[in-house]
């Protein structure tokens, strides 16, 4: 999962595996994900929540 900055995303996150789900999210957000350095690496950042 995804948001602009990753702090709510990472809030879900927890939530769901604290739920008993697997969840990632992506570190950073979308909007560190969208920037030039990280499109230039070519590398995602999804990251487990816990």
């Amino acid at each position: 999962m995804y948001c602009r900055t990753g702090q709510r995303s990472y809030t879900a996150g927890r939530i769901l595996e604290a739920h008993g789900f697997t969840a990632s999210h992506l570190a950073g957000g979308y909007r560190l994900y969208a920037s030039a350095a990280l499109a230039a690496q070519g590398e995602l950042a999804c990251v487990r929540c816990r």
